[in-house]
């Protein structure tokens, strides 16, 4: 099920295929999503319920979900799970007001020619956030995508996600709607529609769902092919593919069964996760792979943990720190875990991952015991950008204002410019007093 390879043996083709995840941009998929996304800019709302029956096999009435409705999911929900659920917006909404305030919101500066620019932060005015269903339900990603939206200022957020057998969205995702109704401002709808479908409808609008400046929230196969098409329409997060994670367990006495559980974590998200455990003992290698599969046999999601170790998992041994730290940076996980009895100095050494955690359990990330975010760049991304934060829900605008001294100075050089682009208008602009 889960291979062992040694880090030196491995060809260049060998280890290209270790840092390949699930590829999500094929040509057949963004036809159908192409298509998709035709029929709802066509149709609205009636592409939004006939997709829905087709792909979904659920036949609904209404595509928004209305306040009796989602109260009564919320009211339906065990104690406990609202109590988590609470507990989750205020570990977040603390987490991400303490983020913000180190971004000041209206900030001025002078330059030495007396220009003055002020920058002003502005909140998004509608944000779109997609919640995933299927598979599993994520009530967790719900407060995920929404507090940082919340904290930036954004007045309204628009939520789709894949109705259940009843039409509606599971009560728990519901529930987590509300409680955001509940300790907030903010107005949300919330509508019971997934997959490409939903995104094109955030995207366009239809008679229902009203179009939004950008869309958050991780997503399957086809919700996230949609998010690259509208992608020139509207802004989006990132490409959010299937979870990834590296753990990398440096000493022979760490615990086995939390090595074997959290690759079993990352694995039980579907078929086409990735989790690689990376270590410089040969013997612990050997023993994660009988504890492994030892404890497979009892999970309630083998099937998806079997078909995601033998595909995209992996032990890898390496002779020295240094190679596992070259590896890392190459795959650029999602989640990267070291285990270790000193693992500050190596997470100085990383410079590609969406998170780091050390000696601490990736799930207690994901379900924002650290106030964080589990929504992160996927797929190599990491080599670029950082995961959903408050700063995805707004934008910094410069205003400028320039003394007549200071554009009658900087004249001559824009004189050179404009000729060297061969733009004489740009120049003449110069010429007049405003």
């Amino acid at each position: 099920m889960i291979a062992i390879y040694n880090l030196d043996e491995l060809t260049s083709e060998d280890r290209q295929k270790l840092t390949e995840r699930s590829r999500v941009l094929e040509r057949s998929i963004i036809e159908t999503v192409n298509e998709i996304i035709t029929s709802v800019k066509t149709s609205g709302d009636k592409a939004l319920i006939e997709l829905t029956a087709k792909y979904d096999r659920v036949t609904i009435q209404n595509v928004e979900i209305n306040e009796i409705d989602i109260t009564k999911a919320y009211n339906k929900t065990p104690e406990n799970q609202i109590h988590a659920l609470e507990r989750l917006f205020k570990l977040l909404f603390e987490y991400n007001t303490k983020f913000f305030e180190r971004f000041p919101r209206h900030f001025e500066m002078s330059l030495s020619n007396e220009v003055k620019i002020t920058n002003r932060w502005i909140p998004l005015d509608r944000i779109g956030i997609y919640v995933p269903g299927g598979k599993a339900r994520y009530p967790s990603t719900v407060l995920m995508a929404t507090v940082p939206a919340i904290v930036a200022g954004v007045e309204e957020i628009v939520i789709c996600s894949p109705p259940t057998l009843s039409g509606l969205i599971d009560n728990g995702t519901l529930a987590a709607i509300q409680i955001i109704k509940n300790l907030s401002q903010c107005k949300v709808r919330v509508f019971s529609v997934g997959g490409s479908q939903a995104i094109a409808a955030m995207a366009y609008g239809t008679e229902s769902v009203p179009v939004v400046s950008k869309i958050l929230g991780p997503g399957g196969l086809y919700p996230t092919v949609a998010k690259y098409i509208v992608s020139g329409d509207v802004g989006i997060d990132m490409l959010a593919g299937p979870s990834e994670a590296i753990i990398f367990a440096t000493d022979e006495t760490i615990n086995l069964e939390a090595i074997a559980c959290e690759l079993f974590a990352q694995s039980e998200h579907g078929n086409d996760s990735a989790a690689i455990c990376l270590t410089t003992s040969r013997d612990l290698a050997e023993q994660v792979k009988v504890f492994v599969e030892e404890l497979i046999k009892d999970s309630p999601r083998k099937r998806y943990i079997e078909e995601s170790l033998g595909r995209y998992g992996a032990i890898i041994v390496t002779k020295k720190i240094s190679q596992a730290v070259e590896f890392i940076n190459d795959y650029a996980p999602e989640h990267l875990l070291i285990l270790s009895s000193d693992p500050t100095p190596i997470s100085k050494l990383i410079k590609n991952a969406g998170t780091i955690l050390l000696n601490t359990p990736i799930p207690f990330e994901d379900y924002g015991g650290a106030g964080s975010n589990h929504i992160l760049p996927t797929g190599k991304v990491a080599k670029w950008r950082t995961g959903l934060s408050v700063l995805d829900c707004g934008k910094f605008v410069p205003i400028v204002e320039a003394p007549s001294s200071a554009v009658e100075d900087y004249g001559p050089i824009a004189k050179i410019l404009s000729e060297m682009e061969n733009l004489p208008a740009h120049y003449r602009c110069f010429e007049y007093q405003l």
